[in-house]
């Protein structure tokens, strides 16, 4: 090979430089006498820039690159200026010469700076071996930027009505339709700063990710909804929901139903309200109320915000939920698509059942705490309510004449 291939390698980087990901990683191995160094998951990378930046040095198992160290030496004319490029071009020298920890705690800053009403930012700090991993293996450039990256997703699928698919994410966010495919290092941090947003645990960080409309299939986001609605697609009006109503069944319209509608009403003379409901017992009580409602299913996926967000008409709009840090959340991404008020769940309702409150664990209060620290959060008062006297389950909820002597 030409020992011009260092100017190739710059070239690429230069168009590309999400590949300094794996040039990085193969300069590193090769400079500490690794014989074989996994480089990342096929789908991450696309196969032929693979091949250019390590020609005839590569073999695929179990989905993953790996590069062979003795292959690329072999190939190489003038391997140590190949290194040394590659080393210069993704940070590698700089970043081996700098304190791990003080790149961390740097970056960590910037991002409170950048990201100052996110409380995702935290999930870096209680992260940090993650964090110091991603910058001694990618360096301080490719990290940041895949972090910020992470946050500037997770803050857009929070309020996200839409269906997303991964490709179209990677697009839009880093000009790369391959960057937010599973196993990635970006997909990792964004669903982890999603979870900490929406004030669910870091496990459910995928779960949270499909709940905000990533998903592959536009069937799997349904909303299931009670009530006298009809919507209009285009200058057809469709009234199924209405008569299922009428005969005391619920329907279920899929993301893929959804897209195609241009406005969603209700009938107001049948019922001049319509409660936001979080969980599905409750559901079925105000099936057999007679009310109309929606069923949010824990937190909003996609269909059940843009269902919201079709809506069109004058009536009210209530929410009925659980007053834990989560239920109170789950609040909160609805009033800020549709304006609604407490009903069953509010301050007057736990202090008349203050008996059937529950104590917050100690995962519940740092949630809470967190959501306490946002200016724009709308629920404050039943959020401090229920910091000092504990929460009230949707299912313990009863009316007055039932609740007598309960005390």
């Amino acid at each position: 090979m030409s020992s011009d291939y260092h100017k190739i390698l710059e070239d690429i980087l230069l168009r590309f430089p999400h590949l300094k990901v794996p040039v990085r990683k193969a300069a590193a191995a090769l400079r500490t006498g690794c014989q074989t160094v996994t480089l990342g998951v096929v789908g991450e990378f696309d196969r032929l820039h693979m091949n250019d930046l390590f020609p005839s040095s590569l073999f695929v198992r179990n989905g993953k690159f790996i590069l062979d160290s003795s292959k690329l030496r072999m190939r190489m004319d003038d391997f140590d200026s190949w290194l040394e490029a590659a080393s210069r071009l993704t940070d590698l020298n700089e970043s081996g010469g700098k304190n791990v920890s003080k790149i961390s705690e740097e970056l960590i800053i910037e991002a409170q700076y950048k990201f100052p009403r996110m409380t995702a930012v935290d999930a870096l700090e209680q992260n940090s071996v993650q964090l110091k991993s991603d910058i001694t293996r990618d360096g301080k450039e490719i990290a940041a930027g895949r972090i910020f990256d992470a946050l500037r997703i997770a803050g857009f699928l929070k309020e996200n009505k839409e269906l997303f698919g991964t490709a179209k994410i990677g697009a839009e966010f880093c000009k790369d339709s391959k960057a937010f495919r599973k196993g990635t290092r970006l997909r990792y941090w964004t669903a982890m700063m999603l979870a900490a947003e929406l004030g669910m645990p870091e496990t459910d960080g995928e779960k949270c990710l499909a709940l905000s409309g990533i998903i592959e299939n536009a069937t799997a986001s349904f909303v299931t909804v009670f009530g006298p609605f009809s919507y209009f697609s285009g200058n057809m009006r469709s009234d199924w929901i209405r008569q299922l109503y009428a005969g005391n069944e619920s329907a279920m319209l899929s993301m893929d139903n959804l897209r195609n509608i241009d406005s969603i009403v209700l009938d107001a003379s049948a019922s001049p309200r319509i409660v936001l409901c979080e969980n599905e017992s409750p559901f079925n009580q105000l099936i057999r109320e007679n009310t109309a409602a929606v069923y949010v299913a824990g937190f909003p996926n996609s269909a059940v915000k843009r269902f919201l967000s079709l809506l069109s008409g004058q009536f009210e709009i209530l929410h009925w939920g659980d007053t834990d840090p989560e239920g109170l959340a789950i609040a909160a991404i609805l009033n800020n698509i549709r304006p609604l008020t407490l009903y069953r769940c509010r301050i007057e309702d736990c202090e008349r059942l203050k008996y059937a409150l529950k104590e917050l664990s100690p995962a519940k209060c740092k949630r809470a705490s967190r959501l306490l620290e946002s200016s724009d959060f709308p629920f404050k008062k039943e959020l401090e309510f229920t910091m000092h006297n504990g929460w009230l389950e949707q299912e313990a909820w009863k009316p007055v004449l039932e609740d007598i002597g309960n005390e």
